[in-house]
């Protein structure tokens, strides 16, 4: 449930294209 918000929330950002890999790892890190 939480993966998918924020990962959804991260998508919008543009921080999300200019590193993915690390967004990825924090999501699951705060899972």
């Amino acid at each position: 449930k939480y993966l998918m918000p924020v990962i959804e929330e991260q998508s919008l950002s543009p921080a999300s294209q200019y590193s993915p890999a690390p967004v990825i790892v924090q999501t699951t890190y705060n899972y």
